[in-house]
């Protein structure tokens, strides 16, 4: 398709983070009904959501400097 390298591992990126918002949007709500998870989900959660405060607190850092 003639694409760049770096094109394509930014597409890679995406679909990527899109796959991970909607397993771990699926992941809560198993969570929330009770039903027991893999150590895989457990570990997955925690790296997510880990990830995501960061980001966060990134966010808030860099608006406060503002």
């Amino acid at each position: 398709r003639g694409q760049t390298d770096r094109n394509i591992r930014k597409v890679r990126d995406v679909v990527q983070r899109k796959i991970q918002r909607k397993l771990y949007a699926a992941l809560v709500t198993r969570k929330q009904n009770g039903a027991s998870m893999t150590l895989q989900e457990k570990e997955f959660m925690a790296q997510y959501e880990s990830e995501q405060f960061t980001k966060k607190a990134l966010m808030a850092k860099e608006n406060a400097d503002d």
